[in-house]
């Protein structure tokens, strides 16, 4: 295995991590979404009710998705950090694949020289 394939499958492998880690955090990002709606929902009722067992209720209701939310945000944090070294590392396999590329190139241009050179004596 040349060394431009070796790069060039952990480019791709890195890709794809990097893909697999932004599907993953969507779904945190939609927990959040959701409790937010939730939390205005029950706000509202809460604001509107005269019942005190409705009222406390819906403050549970505020507070559980309140927890819920915060510990999807905390994975949502956790995710971009792990998104963003993952893309870091890309950018060092594509540098790797690019000196790999150049050098392939330098050393095919340099036989390619030495045949000419070598037809012409």
């Amino acid at each position: 295995m040349s060394l431009v394939t070796m790069y060039e499958s952990s480019v791709r492998r890195k890709r794809d991590e990097i893909s697999r880690l932004k599907t993953d955090r969507v779904k945190y990002v939609n927990i959040v979404s959701n409790c937010s709606k939730k939390i205005l929902t029950a706000t509202k009722q809460a604001n509107s009710t005269k019942s005190s067992s409705t009222f406390k209720s819906r403050m549970n209701e505020i507070d559980r998705e309140n927890k819920k939310k915060t510990e999807a945000e905390k994975k949502i944090a956790e995710y971009d950090k792990k998104i963003a070294n993952k893309e870091k590392e890309l950018l060092r396999e594509e540098q790797r694949l690019s000196k790999a590329k150049d050098d392939k190139y330098k050393q095919i241009e340099h036989q390619r020289k030495l045949a000419l050179d070598n037809l012409s004596l």
